[in-house]
């Protein structure tokens, strides 16, 4: 985030993530990840990853700030928004989350809510629970 302050306030704004292709990893030898198997090999570096706006860099990289004008940047925005859709209908309605992809174009949420459904009428409290 900081680097697309100080290229301008309104990239800032509009960023909505990063992608970064890693030429050398600080610390990579002394870094282990809680995922990563003794059989798998370290992340490939000058592979692209799109990471959030306030990830720390880890090294020395290439990197595009991706806005929602770009392909990627609507995708990231997206899947963050059906989180934020499965979260509040988890808390308004007590649902059992199954699927929410982002799709093109947008977003949705497949959830299990016994007798109850979404209305227009519920958009309100979605809004102040998200």
């Amino acid at each position: 985030m900081d680097i697309a302050k100080s290229i301008s306030r309104k990239l800032a704004n509009d960023a909505v993530a990063a992608k970064v292709k890693y030429s050398r990893r600080l610390g990579e030898d002394e870094l282990v990840s809680a995922d990563q198997h003794d059989e798998e090999e370290d992340l490939d570096l000058g592979q692209w990853e799109i990471v959030d706006m306030t990830r720390p860099l880890e090294g020395d990289c290439e990197m595009q700030l991706l806005t929602f004008e770009d392909k990627e940047g609507k995708t990231v925005f997206w899947h963050s928004s059906a989180h934020i859709l499965g979260a509040s209908i988890e808390k308004v309605f007590g649902a059992y989350l199954c699927t929410g992809p982002p799709v093109n174009p947008g977003f949705f949420y497949d959830a299990y809510m016994g007798q109850n459904s979404v209305s227009q009428d519920n958009f309100e409290v979605l809004n102040k629970a998200a």
